[in-house]
């Protein structure tokens, strides 16, 4: 694999925001989400040739920040992208709308309750297979790598895994809770109607308390 340009690229987010960087790097690191910090040399040991993809920086809403890496860069270059060689149609999913959601709430008794649940860090808890990892390494600044080992938001074969995720998710909070539940999702977001007044939101949070993300 190539990687020397968009190593360079790269580079621009790192010196441009570093202190942005540096906390991400704590995080996935402190979270063993990512490994290293390697040299060029000891990643190829390790993984072979490998590929990087452009960094960028999104602001949360929380006051945090998100990365965010540009696998399908170049779009028109001397080699191909991380996300050319994904078959996106093996990774389709499907989310609840507007008109799930009210087709839902029509079948339900009058005054029923319901609360929006959020997944926490959704992408981050797949594990990505070892044979991707090449695919997945973060220079967070000059000679300096780590290896990503889950699913990163960028990837487009991620939303699909994600969505597999949410279902059986969806699946373990209703049997969980012996079908006392609707729930609907999109992308993180998990609608929870709850249809016996004795459920509440304790008792989703203990349905999904091992699960390790919500």
């Amino acid at each position: 694999m190539q990687h020397d340009i968009a190593i360079e690229i790269s580079q621009l987010v790192v010196k441009s925001q570093p202190d942005a960087v540096v906390k991400i790097t704590e995080k996935e690191t402190s979270k063993g989400r990512w490994k290293g910090p390697f040299s060029k040399t000891e990643v190829e040991r390790i993984l072979g040739p490998f590929q990087t993809s452009p960094l960028g920086i999104i602001p949360k809403t929380n006051g945090d920040v998100r990365l965010v890496q540009d696998f399908s860069w170049p779009r028109d270059g001397p080699y191909a992208s991380v996300n050319a060689f994904i078959e996106s149609d093996e990774f389709i999913t499907a989310w609840h709308g507007v008109r799930a959601v009210i087709d839902a709430l029509l079948k339900t008794d009058p005054g029923i309750e319901a609360a929006s649940m959020d997944g926490e860090d959704t992408f981050r808890t797949c594990l990505a297979a070892r044979s991707q990892w090449p695919g997945l390494v973060v220079q967070t600044e000059d000679g300096v790598f780590y290896v990503d080992m889950f699913l990163p938001f960028g990837l487009v074969s991620a939303t699909g895994v994600w969505g597999l995720v949410a279902d059986t998710t969806r699946a373990i909070i209703a049997a969980r809770l012996d079908g006392g539940v609707v729930i609907l999702k999109w992308i993180d977001d998990f609608l929870i109607i709850r249809k016996r007044p004795s459920i509440s939101l304790n008792s989703v949070r203990a349905a999904t308390s091992d699960l390790n993300f919500a």
